[in-house]
């Protein structure tokens, strides 16, 4: 609920930055916020792990919302069932991660989502810390 909860300050901040030019924007939140994959043998892939990406409309507006990009950073791979679009009849898509480490150690990294709202061009992020 946390994840929820800043995802959805981050839309209000905006519309209160914007002030008078506000503007109602759909947004997606990745959720959980945080993987931790524990050891992992160098060269060897972990079990995935999911992150569901959910839209946010909070005006109802029934904007959707388009995905630019889903990134890890190096020692993860991601693999996922993400259209190009979620919208109000297809608002959700799962990103399986998992760790790959290539070399002896800790890893910290994040999985990145860029969007873009569809019908007010509004482009914003939402990332997931990620351990192994």
């Amino acid at each position: 609920m946390s994840k929820l909860r800043n995802g959805l300050a981050g839309i209000l901040a905006l519309v209160m930055l914007l002030g008078s030019q506000a503007i109602n924007a759909a947004a997606i939140i990745a959720n959980p916020a945080a993987l931790n994959f524990g050891p992992q043998e160098i060269f060897t892939s972990s079990p995935s792990q999911q992150i569901t990406l959910t839209r946010i409309d909070i005006e109802l507006t029934g904007a959707a919302v388009d995905i630019q990009s889903l990134s890890v950073t190096a020692g993860f791979i991601e693999n996922n069932n993400c259209p190009a679009q979620l919208t109000s009849t297809n608002p959700s898509c799962t990103v399986n991660v998992s760790s790959v480490p290539g070399a002896v150690g800790f890893y910290n990294g994040t999985f990145q989502v860029n969007y873009q709202d569809a019908s007010t061009n509004v482009a914003g992020s939402d990332t997931v810390a990620l351990t192994g």
